[in-house]
């Protein structure tokens, strides 16, 4: 059993802490994205909260990340208190394995499933920000409850 044991740690991909500055470009769509800079100690947590900063929407939802971008893939970090899967408290951005081009989605309110896509655009050696920070930003953020925005307009016709 040995041997076998020797073989498969040989064969199993093994993921290297990465120190240092992620940044990440995170969109709805090609119109609409922003340029998070986090640090390499930052977690999938920290991340999440940036997201939702920076395109201004409330923190009220359960939320996912798909480290392969497939929705619902087994392949994914779960928001504290979700009963599946890892913690995304528990996922430091330098142990996730990350490479620049990479993609992965994050899909915020399993219920309305916003999904944004989030690339990999460079990992730098530096030292990270002490708090995530939104470097750019093009286009207008989405209305997070615009289901709401257009019941109460339809009310005061």
């Amino acid at each position: 059993f040995q041997q076998i044991f020797k073989d498969l740690q040989r064969t199993v991909p093994r993921k290297e802490y990465v120190r240092g500055t992620f940044v990440l470009r995170v969109s709805i769509d090609r119109n609409c994205w922003r340029t998070i800079a986090i640090s390499s100690e930052h977690t999938l947590e920290d991340l999440h909260e940036a997201i939702q900063d920076a395109f201004e929407f409330d923190k009220d939802h359960p939320y996912a990340f798909f480290m392969d971008g497939i929705p619902w893939s087994p392949d994914r970090i779960m928001a504290p208190g979700c009963d599946e899967g890892p913690s995304a408290d528990h996922a430091s951005i330098g142990d996730l394995g990350l490479v620049t081009g990479q993609q992965f989605l994050y899909l915020f309110d399993f219920h309305d499933e916003w999904r944004f896509k989030v690339e990999v655009v460079k990992i730098g050696s530096e030292t990270g920000p002490p708090q995530p920070l939104m470097t750019e930003k093009k286009g207008k953020s989405p209305e997070q409850y615009w289901s709401y925005v257009e019941d109460d307009y339809d009310e005061e016709s």
